[in-house]
Order: structure tokens, then sequence, then C-alpha cells
């Protein structure tokens, strides 16, 4: 029945089926390389939700962890979308983590719309966001100003796009809603000179987006390329880097929306490239409410859902997985390592069959040299067959060699979605662990000459690099240290990891010690970017407090964060005994912005782990905003500046 049905989709498909015959190749995943946290960044859907489904969103919606949904500004008669509007599904969605892109273009009717002219227009655009502010709900993504305008949008009858719509509703936009993200241009695809233009004229006109987005309808094959096409146009252009929305993705064989094979490979390449947000498409325009067709006709669950159940279930961070090919359809994965927990597991699929050797190096040491390893596939027959939930395939404990472990998946349908899940045994399986971000302590009285810098919007303390400097003896009262107070519960061993970039030779070394105990130089060992490394275990430590310090030694050495794992018992970090009135010194108060949108325009937005104060408390933004501090989902709370 598989091959018979196999068959007759490489029929439908030739495309998507050119690997008919078994093959072996590698998905490397380096637990050592963190890409970002866990965002469940494609998890949302085009329309995926509206006013009554899906019926049950605590059960099939909150388990997905969805980032955003885009939905139409209005619906019913007039508009363009019968159901679904953007302000009663933000009111659904309130108590899950995803947020809503208000689509301003369907306030309009027809396929392509049909414009009425600038007054119709900016009256309707004005009610939508006169009702979206007085809703009593924040989970908003954004306004999605129009809709596929290279191809919904006629410059010679209705006037330049640009010029005629984009403009001036992103200034009514910033004039009525001013703390608001504005989306755009939406393109129908990645139509390279299209976005040039549109960049050009926004960078002229002062009214870029605050989120990049386009759509990927055409399958998995160039979203790599074409990420790499914008991020260079953008620098080119003195762009600030803006977050990436894809909109909407599938395959253009639409009846593949939704499968678990057909998406892996999307997934991977939006985390990977670390796009911040992208939707399933709608292609069964009669079937809203069905999250991109992870739901069947009857509001039942599809095996799509299922593989994002997976990813909803991925805490942590993501980690890079290295496929055979950047570009293309064919085998790609995601995965992510949550040091927690002491888990790992990577969801892989795409156009292929045979076997996938999954490679997974630098496992953390707190895993130990034996781990358990589960292998599961979920099946996909069409959008409209339920499926029951996963199928164990293999499940074992396994042996680490080196810091590597290779576990083989037999990918016998590319339709079907597969996930391994690896969980330590070892250190710290009966334990617990705490991290503590180092530059969280850059207010102790010591800290300086170490400096706060940020490294794709990750933050890391760094003796900034000025010239081959070296401290030669550590001392209890040198400068350039941080100190970390924790608590054990009972005796146990303590075992040091830490997230560090060595680049070099004269790069690569700091001190630590813990308690009264000797300084310990670590020196020597340089990595290729971001890597974690396991310092040293304290054995027999008491139960109670006891203090670890880490001092600079050389310039250029960059630490990121500590963690802390125990063989048994609970551990407590403590306060660090600063003075937390000290945290917003120097820290620009809202609306005194931190970043600018291209050199020698105005400050007007914060970059992802910038810090600001507003009304006496202490954010961080998560991404670029410019939105006023902890009005949204776009800033961090970090505390009271008292």
């Amino acid at each position: 029945m598989i091959k018979k049905r196999f068959s007759a989709l490489c029929g439908a498909l030739l495309l998507f089926c050119t690997n008919v015959h078994a093959q072996n190749e590698t998905l490397t995943v380096d637990m050592s390389d963190p890409i970002g946290p866990v965002t469940h960044a494609a998890s949302g859907a085009l329309y995926g939700i509206t006013e009554r489904l899906p019926t049950d969103i605590n059960g099939d919606v909150a388990p997905l962890h969805p980032r955003m949904y885009t939905q139409p500004a209005r619906s019913g008669p007039g508009y363009q979308q019968p159901i679904g509007a953007a302000i009663p599904v933000a009111k659904r969605l309130a108590n899950t983590t995803a947020e809503v892109t208000v689509r301003l273009a369907d306030v309009l009717p027809g396929w392509p719309y049909q414009w009425s002219g600038w007054s119709h227009w900016s009256a309707r655009v004005r009610s939508v966001i006169a009702d979206k502010r007085a809703s009593g709900v924040n989970n908003y993504y954004g306004y999605e100003i129009f809709n596929e305008p290279n191809i919904t949008w006629d410059d010679d009858v209705n006037g330049n796009f640009k010029s005629s719509l984009w403009k001036p509703t992103y200034d009514l936009i910033r004039s009525q809603d001013p703390g608001e993200r504005i989306i755009g241009p939406s393109a129908a695809w990645y139509h390279a000179s299209y976005i040039q233009a549109f960049l050009e004229y926004c960078v002229a006109n002062n009214c870029l987006p605050d989120v990049i987005s386009w759509h990927e309808l055409g399958g998995s094959g160039n979203i790599t390329a074409n990420i790499a096409d914008y991020r260079a146009r953008e620098r080119a252009l003195g762009i600030s880097p803006r977050p990436i929305s894809i909109n909407e993705y599938s395959h253009d064989t639409h009846k593949y929306e939704g499968a678990p094979g057909v998406s892996v490979p999307f997934i991977a390449k939006f985390e990977r490239n670390r796009v911040e947000s992208a939707n399933i498409s709608w292609w069964f325009t009669n079937l809203p409410g069905r999250l991109g067709s992870l739901l069947t006709a009857n509001n039942q669950r599809g095996g799509g859902w299922w593989l994002y159940k997976w990813y909803g279930d991925m805490t942590g961070n993501m980690l890079n997985v290295t496929p055979p090919r950047q570009n293309g359809d064919g085998l790609d994965g995601f995965a992510n390592l949550d040091t927690q927990s002491g888990s790992a597991s990577i969801c892989l699929g795409g156009n292929f069959t045979g076997t996938a050797n999954v490679v997974f190096n630098n496992i953390p040491a707190s895993f130990g040299d034996t781990v358990d390893v589960k292998v599961e596939y979920v099946a996909w027959a069409n959008k409209d067959t339920p499926v029951a939930g996963p199928v164990t395939a293999m499940q074992s404990v396994e042996t680490v060699f080196n810091g590597s472990l290779t576990v083989p998946v037999d990918v016998f349908n590319p339709f079907y979605g597969y996930r391994v899940t690896i969980n330590g045994q070892g250190f710290g399986s009966e334990g617990s662990s705490a991290q503590v971000e180092l530059e969280s302590l850059s207010s102790q009285e010591r800290f300086a000459p170490f400096s706060v810098l940020s490294d794709a919007g990750a933050q890391y303390i760094v003796w900034p690099n000025n010239g081959d400097q070296f401290l030669n003896t550590a001392s209890d009262d040198a400068s350039g240290q941080v100190l970390i107070p924790f608590s054990l519960s009972q005796s146990t061993a303590v075992q040091l990891q830490i997230r560090a970039n060595l680049p070099n030779a004269n790069d690569d070394s700091f001190y630590f010690k813990l308690d009264d105990g000797n300084w310990t130089i670590q020196n020597n060992k340089q990595t290729s970017g971001w890597n974690t490394l396991t310092l040293a275990t304290f054995e027999h430590l008491a139960a109670g407090n006891h203090t670890l310090r880490i001092e600079r030694r050389e310039d250029g050495a960059k630490l990121d964060f500590i963690t802390l794992l125990t063989a048994a018992g609970d551990i407590d970090i403590n306060s660090s005994g600063s003075d937390s009135g000290d945290r917003c010194n120097g820290v620009n108060v809202y609306p005194n912005w931190t970043a600018s949108d291209w050199p020698g325009s105005g400050y007007n937005h914060a970059n992802a782990g910038d810090q600001m104060v507003y009304q006496n408390t202490l954010y961080q933004a998560n991404w670029y905003t410019n939105s006023v501090p902890g009005s949204d989902a776009s800033w961090s709370l970090i505390g009271d500046c008292d």
C-alpha cells in the first residue's frame, strides 16, 4: 500500500519525488552551537483561526506554542474574507503564546483587491486601528499594510503603490498607533527587483517597515538563497537588520499543505536563517480555522499537527543543523537542546527516502556516557486523514564516544515526519542545574573593565580587545571579575560549564575559582565560534552557600553564560549582592532610542538585546522594536531600577 500510494503521489508531483531510490545521507547536529532561543518561529498559519475554530484552543492550539497567525483586519460582507477577523481572534488567543498580524488589505473586497480610493481606505484603516487599540488585549504582532502588491495592485489604474498607498498608510499608522510594528511589503514571492525598489523608496522617504515580509509558495528550495540575497541588499543600503516574516509558505502542489515531510525543510531553513515568524499557507479557502491543514476538514488532528506538536515541545535553544544541501527540498532537520532538562531532539524529513544518519556532536558532558535514544515517526496520507499520534520506531540506551553519537533513521516515506530524542543519563540526571547570564552581573562593583557587547542579538561579557592585554596574576581584589553565589540543598558534586567564544591563542584565557580554593587558569583551548566548555567538577561540596568567581586574563575572550549542574539535590542561584539601583545607570530612558535605521538618520528604535528604562523600570528588547518598553512581547522585563 505504501508503494502504491507513493507512486501515485510521485505521479502528481514528480519534482517532490525525484529521490525514489534508497539513499544514505547525514544530518549533523552541533550541540555546542546554539543559534538562538526556541521561539517556534514557523508555527503559525494564514487564517488558521476563526471566531469559532478550532473549537478547543487549549487542546489544539496552545500545545503548538504558536508564534503568530495572520488574520484579516475585518471579515464579513463587503470585506475580502467572510470570517476570521483579527481582533476577535486575538481575544481567543490571549492565553496562548500566539500573536496576531492584522492584514489591512482585507478591508477591501474581491480578488484582486478592489481599490476604491484613499478616502475609503483610510477611513477603514482608522476604524481598524481604533478598534484594535480598544480591544483590551495586546497580543498583536503588527499591521501588514498590503498583501501581494506586486500582483494585486495596478499602478496604472490606482497610482504608484509606494507613494499612493504604502507611504500615506505608514504615516497614518505611525500617527494613530505609534508603538505598533508595520509589516511589508508582503510580496507574492521573493521578487528581488521589486523588493530592491521598495527598499530604496522606503529609505528615501523614511517609511521602512519594522518587519520585512514576503511569501514562499513555490516550495522550500530557494529560501536560504532568498534570505541571503535580501540581507545583502539590506547591508548595501545601510539598513539595520529587519526581522523577517514569511507570512505565507507552502509547496506549489497545494494538496501537500501540512504534510510533515514537506514542512520539515521549510521549518529547518526558517530556523537556520533566524526568520522571526512564518505562516503555513491556506489554499483550501472553504476551510479556514484548520491551522493551515494541520487539522482535517472535520477538525481532527492530522499528521501535520503532530509534527508541529513536536516543534512546540522544543525548549531551550535551537541548534545548528548541517543538512546534505543548504538549498533544495531534500533531507533537512531542526533541533533543540535544553540543558536544564538534559534533553535534545531533532525533527527531520524532506524529499528523501533511505537512511538518514543523524550525528550528534559535542554532546554536553552533563548527559553522561550513556543516553536514552528514541526514534519516532508520524504518518500522513492526505490533509483530511486524521492521525492518532506518533509511532515509536526504536528505543534504546546508547553509548557516547568522544562527545558524539550517530543514530540511523529509516526514512521510508518522504511525506512522513521523523523525530530523534536523546536524554542524558549521566552527570546531573538525578540532580538539578542553574544557569547565569554573565552580563546580568554588570552592576557588580568589580565588573569593569569587562564590558557587555552583543553578537546577533545575544549579549556577553568581554575585556575589550585593545592589543594583547594580559592579567598576569589573579586576585580576589582585582577588577574585571564577577561573583556567582549559589547554595546547595545537600552535599554533592557540582560541574561547571561555560558558553564562550575563544577565537585565538591570544584571546582564549580567563581565571576561575570556587570559595577559598586556588585560582584556576582556563587557557590554550580555542573555539570555532560559540561553544560550551566543561571547566571543572567540584567534588564533595558541602550543603549551604558557595561562591564562584570568574576573572579576566586575556582581552578578547568572550563569555556568555555559566551552567552549574549537581550530581544530586537542588541548586539555587543567590542574589549577587549588587545594588539593583545601579543596573539602570547609563541606560537610555524612553523615548531616547538606542539605534537608528541607517547611518545619519535619527535614533528611532531598539535592536535585540538593547536595554531601556521606562517609568523607572528596566526592559530589554527581544527583537527590533519601536514600541513603548513593556507594552508588548517585543520587550522582556529585567526589573525595577530602585
